[in-house]
């Protein structure tokens, strides 16, 4: 099999928000593997706004750039009460980075979760990070980084307590 490195050249939009509603759709995922990019192109995937409850928009999706391998949660400011579920993470190769942004939510759902990049974990501009399950009290999580970078965000670790009266 021969691979030839890709480039992309030129500018516009690639797009995967969710749609516009009564409730606001999710945002999509778009993948992308390219080796040159001469220009930035505007990638957007967050999403869409509710008619119904304008405070909670869709969930954001997800932006992997396969070359640095890197992972983006981006919902470009827009509040939202549902999470973007991250069932699992890669082990090999690891993700060099992950970017958690923008009022995006993010949760790993897990009774044992693992979080694991070669690089950086940012939450950045009122993102939200989730760990665990909510009515479990077994729940467990590592995250594993060379660097955690927080600026207005949060990391939650959901857990259940229960309490034993005479």
């Amino acid at each position: 099999m021969v691979y030839e490195e890709l480039a992309m050249t030129g500018s516009g939009i690639i797009s995967a928000c969710g749609g516009n509603g009564f409730g606001g759709g999710g945002g999509g995922r778009i993948a992308t593997d390219v080796f040159s990019r001469h220009e930035d192109p505007k990638i957007f995937v967050h999403g869409g706004n509710s008619l119904g409850c304008p405070s909670n928009a869709g969930a954001a999706g997800t932006f992997y750039d396969a070359v640095p391998r890197s992972l983006i949660v981006d919902n470009l400011n827009m509040s939202t009460e549902t999470d973007t579920l991250f069932m699992e993470f890669p082990y090999q190769p690891l993700l060099t980075s992950i970017f958690i942004r923008n009022s995006a939510k993010a949760a790993v759902p897990l009774l044992w979760s693992r979080v694991q990049v070669q690089g950086q974990i940012s939450l950045l501009d009122g993102a939200i990070l989730s760990f665990g399950l909510a009515h479990y009290s077994l729940s467990e999580f590592e995250v594993l980084a060379e660097e955690l970078l927080m600026s207005n965000s949060i990391i939650k670790a959901n857990y259940y307590f229960i309490q034993f009266q005479p």
